[in-house]
C-alpha cells in the first residue's frame, strides 16, 4: 500500500464514470496533472494500465472492471463513517449506564432518577455503585459513566457540574429526652453520637471540621455509611451529623428532629463528575441533564 491513499480511489471512480481524465479532475476540483500522477500510482500498484485510450475516451481494463465494485463499496463505507454521529433515543435505547453515587444520593436522588428512567427510558438499565477513592480512576477507564456526590478534587481530563450547595446538620429522635427545641454546643459535646465513617466522600469533612474547632464527640456507634441511619437513631438518644438534604428527606418518613450545628461550619458542593471521553456523548449528556433536573 505504499503511496496509496483513499483519494486515489475517488480519482479511480471518477475516471471510470466519466472515461475522461479532464472531466474527472473537474468533478473532483483538482488539476489534471494530479489526476495523471494518481493514475500512474494506481497503475504501478496494480501492475495494470487500468484505463486505456480509445476513440470513445478512456476505457477500463478487465482488472479495472473487477475492482470497481470494491472501490464503490469502500467509498460508500468511508462516507458513512465520516457522516456518522453518535445518537441516543431514551425511548428506544437499551443502553446500560454505570453510575457511581454517594450513599446520601442513593437515598435522596436515586428514587427520583429511577422514576424518570422508568417513564422516559423504559429499556435503559442503571447499574449503581458507591462513590469511593477509586471513582476517578473508574471514570478515566470508562468503567463508570457518571459519578454523583461529593468527591475530592480531580485531575485534568474530568468535567464537573454543581448540583447543589450542601451543609451539615444534626438529627435526633423526635422524642429525645434532653434535646428538644434547640441543640446547644454543650449538649453536642455531652450526648452520645453515631459516627459515619467512609473514605472518599463528604464524611471526612466532618472530622476535619470538628478538629479545626477542637470539638470532640462522644462516639458510641460507628457505621460505614448513612444507609439506615434514621432507623438506628429512632427511639435512642444518639445524635448524628448528616447532610441537610438527607436530614430533611428522613424527617418526612421518620420521627426525627433536624437541628443546625451549634457552631459555625462550612458547607460543601455536591457535584456530578464525568470524564472527557463522555463529554459530548449524547447518552451521557441526556443522563447528566436528568440528574441536574432532579437537584433543581
Amino acid at each position: 500500500m505504499d503511496n496509496i491513499d483513499l483519494k486515489l480511489l475517488s480519482i479511480f471512480s471518477e475516471i471510470f464514470r466519466t472515461g475522461n481524465a479532464s472531466q474527472a479532475a473537474e468533478a473532483l476540483g483538482i488539476g489534471q496533472p494530479a489526476v495523471s500522477m494518481s493514475l500512474r500510482k494506481l497503475r504501478e500498484h496494480f501492475n495494470d494500465p487500468l484505463f486505456v485510450r480509445t476513440s470513445g475516451g478512456m476505457a477500463p481494463t478487465e482488472l479495472a472492471r473487477s475492482l470497481m465494485p470494491y472501490v464503490t463499496r469502500t467509498l460508500a463505507l468511508l462516507q458513512t463513517t465520516l457522516d456518522y454521529r453518535s445518537q441516543f433515543d431514551p425511548a428506544t435505547s437499551g443502553r446500560s449506564f454505570r453510575v457511581s453515587m454517594s450513599d446520601v444520593a442513593q437515598v435522596t436522588a436515586l428514587p427520583a432518577l429511577l422514576r424518570i428512567v422508568r417513564r422516559d427510558a423504559p429499556f435503559v438499565r442503571i447499574d449503581i455503585t458507591t462513590v469511593s477513592e477509586n471513582t476517578s480512576r473508574l471514570l478515566e477507564l470508562g468503567e463508570v459513566d457518571l459519578a454523583i456526590g461529593f468527591a475530592a478534587k480531580m485531575d485534568a481530563g474530568f468535567y464537573q457540574q454543581k448540583l447543589l450547595d450542601e451543609r451539615f446538620v444534626c438529627i435526633v429522635d423526635g422524642r429525645h429526652a434532653r434535646v428538644r427545641n434547640k441543640l446547644t454546643l454543650r449538649q453536642f459535646r455531652e450526648e452520645q453520637h453515631v459516627m459515619v465513617s467512609s473514605s472518599g466522600t463528604s464524611h471526612g469533612l466532618i472530622d476535619q471540621m470538628l478538629q479545626a474547632r477542637n470539638i470532640q464527640r462522644r462516639i458510641a456507634v460507628r457505621v460505614p455509611n448513612f444507609a439506615g441511619i434514621a432507623a438506628n437513631i429512632e427511639n435512642t438518644d444518639y445524635l448524628v451529623i448528616v447532610p441537610e438534604r438527607l436530614g430533611l428527606f428522613l424527617r418526612k418518613g421518620w420521627n426525627i428532629k433536624v437541628f443546625p450545628l451549634p457552631f459555625e461550619a462550612r458547607g460543601y458542593q455536591v457535584m456530578q463528575h464525568w470524564h472527557e471521553r463522555h463529554a459530548r456523548e449524547p447518552g451521557n449528556r441526556w443522563l447528566r441533564g436528568v440528574v441536574a433536573g432532579i437537584f433543581r
